[in-house]
């Protein structure tokens, strides 16, 4: 059971990695997949930007 389970987690994450690919290479030429592209990672990185900055603030509350 636990094979299964790896080789669809396996398969799943290659297909997510292939798509990603694709998403690039329709991004050369895609006006809109370019902005895709920033949104998928801007927002978690500005995210993630904020939350470091919360944290640096040092304030226990």
């Amino acid at each position: 059971m636990q094979v299964i389970v790896t080789v669809i987690i396996s398969v799943g994450i290659a297909l997510a990695a292939f798509g990603l690919a694709y998403w690039a290479y329709r991004a050369r030429s895609d006006r809109s997949a370019n902005v895709g592209l920033y949104l998928l990672f801007g927002i978690p990185g500005g995210l993630l930007s904020i939350s470091g900055l919360a944290l640096l603030d040092g304030e226990n509350r």
